[in-house]
């Protein structure tokens, strides 16, 4: 490519050398290399950027990435053969392949996976002996190193932000590099705004608030969170919950039934595709007075399926049953210290809570929601937040200490005086289907 040039969303596979960028200022982003035999994926001659791609030498000795000079790789999954993941040249000379004639030369890698076959080097710094060859590593993963020619002249830099424990991949055998659930590269990358809008796939560049290591950016499956049912009669009632489709296209419905087989399903509807929990609902009807319904919410995308707890409901009977002592859950402390990202809010069950029909324990079942109490400052402006929320399950008379996760943007404002008021919100149930709705100021503390 020459000087200047920018090559975008590009696929090659091949032998040899399968891709290159030699004119100064050129750079590549979104691009797949697979190198056949022995062959070298990706080359930068120097002044070059590479972005959200990945270099992969698929068999033999090959190396996924070689250099000449400067250059930098951003949020690239290289994956070598027996040779070399990246192998960094500084030749002050003629020499029979491309060199940067300088005195020094430096790679700059950023999020970057860097994995070789057995008996190669995930980092390869050489140089000539007079050259300079120093590779700048931070937020990212690799475990071996070696330095070539002259190891007086070549340094291999990184820090305590970078990682040795192997990435997880879907299936690296047959060249899917995405990340799979668990990886310790997931979210472990430094955000910038050079890192792009995109990873190679398309999915946002930041998921969860976190930038991954490699070309890859992890998007978990939907959340689903099963609520309590609402507008119950004598035939119907109205099911809630929320879903999360952390960026993918997601669509949800509700199972119900006389058990927990189920065996009827509400219709499918749309959640969206944005990163933020959406209350939904379904009305079921045609149901018998006086008879107690299971059901759960369920959620899908292009990244799996989530299925929410089981929840229950009565419906009414005839004539109207007795009115309910059940008081509902509350939140018996005005204070939660928050420790490591969870906050820690006591939760009790009153003596007054009925046993499920036909017997069994006395419980309280129910969702705990988190919510700012004033307005915070956020990534898109200042505004009231959702704080969390959790479902809990507690024996009558009794109380429970209930981890809520905070939200990313909760912890970065909780992190700017180690305090937060809050409004907490808790919808419970009995175990006769009896609901209540209870509200309290918390203030939220940071443990230090």
């Amino acid at each position: 490519m020459s000087a200047g040039a920018r090559l975008v969303n590009v696929y090659l596979e091949g032998q040899g050398d399968v891709f290159s960028l030699k004119g100064a200022g050129a750079s590549a982003n979104d691009v797949i290399v697979k190198g056949t035999t022995n062959a070298l994926a990706c080359y930068l001659g120097g002044g070059n950027t590479l972005t959200n791609s990945l270099c992969w030498a698929a068999t033999g000795a090959g190396a996924a990435a070689a250099t000449d000079g400067s250059n930098t790789f951003r949020n690239d999954t290289l994956v070598g053969g027996s040779q070399a993941a990246i192998q960094g040249m500084a030749r002050n000379g003629p020499f029979p392949i491309p060199t940067c004639n300088c005195t020094a030369a430096t790679d700059t890698l950023r999020n970057v996976i860097a994995r070789s076959a057995p008996g190669g080097h995930d980092i390869l710094a050489s140089s000539d002996g007079t050259a300079t060859m120093t590779f700048d590593v931070t937020f990212s993963n690799y475990a071996t190193t070696f330095k070539g020619q002259t190891p007086s002249k070549d340094f291999i830099n990184g820090d305590a932000t970078d990682q040795t424990a192997a990435p997880v991949f879907v299936n690296a055998a047959a060249g899917n590099f995405r990340e799979k659930a668990g990886s310790p590269t997931i979210d472990k990358g430094v955000n910038a705004a050079a890192n792009g809008t995109a990873d190679f796939d398309g999915d946002p560049r930041t998921v969860n608030g976190r930038t991954d290591m490699g070309a890859d950016e992890f998007v978990p499956a939907p959340t689903a969170v099963t609520g309590v049912a609402t507008g119950i009669s004598k035939s119907g009632a109205t099911l809630n919950g929320a879903v999360n489709p952390h960026t993918r296209p997601t669509s949800y419905y509700f199972q119900w039934g006389s058990s927990k087989a189920y065996g009827h399903f509400t219709a499918t509807k749309s959640a969206g595709n944005g990163t933020i929990d959406v209350p939904v609902s379904a009305k079921v009807s045609g149901l018998a007075a006086g008879k107690t319904y299971y059901f759960r919410l369920v959620a899908t995308s292009s990244a799996g399926t989530t299925q929410g707890k089981d929840a229950i409901f009565k419906t009414l009977s005839s004539p109207p049953p007795k009115k309910s002592h059940f008081s509902g859950a509350f939140v018996a402390k005005g204070s939660a210290k928050v420790q490591n990202g969870d906050a820690g809010v006591r939760i009790a069950c009153p003596k007054n809570a009925a046993a499920p029909p036909g017997g069994g324990a006395k419980t309280c079942t129910g969702i705990l929601t988190l919510k700012s109490a004033k307005k915070v400052q956020t990534s898109t402006g200042k505004r009231r937040i959702k704080l969390g929320e959790v479902s809990f399950s507690i024996l009558a008379g009794k109380k429970a200490t209930v981890l809520v996760p905070i939200s990313s943007d909760g912890q970065n404002a909780l992190a700017k005086t180690g305090k937060l008021k809050a409004k907490a919100k808790v919808v419970s149930q009995d175990g006769a289907g009896t609901q209540r709705t209870r509200t309290r100021s918390i203030l939220l503390k940071l443990k230090k």
